[in-house]
């Protein structure tokens, strides 16, 4: 158990470096560089939780941009089946590989 939080912190590490090093980086750009094992080596069941709590905290900031901004709300739904079917995407490609 303790490795695999190891494991966890090092694989959002990576992907928070990624992203500050590049915010323009996408996704589908950091799982790329996850399957050719650029940014190290990682089960895929952690790469799967990371997406998931990825996932969590998008839908919770579209939830929360829409209650800031009422012109956001109807768009509110729409957005959170967007970001659904993309990370439902994204982890149908790492079960994949």
């Amino acid at each position: 158990m303790v490795e695999e939080s190891i494991q966890s912190e090092r694989l959002k590490s990576a992907y928070l470096e990624t992203m500050m090093e590049d915010p323009g980086t996408s996704m589908e750009q950091f799982l790329d560089r996850l399957t050719v094992n650029d940014l190290g080596s990682f089960p895929a069941e952690e790469v799967l939780a990371l997406l998931d709590d990825i996932e969590r905290d998008v839908i919770s900031s579209i939830f929360t941009q829409a209650e800031a901004h009422s012109s956001l709300a109807e768009e509110a739904g729409s957005r959170v089946e967007e970001a659904r079917a993309e990370f439902d995407r994204l982890r149908a490609r790492i079960r994949s590989s």
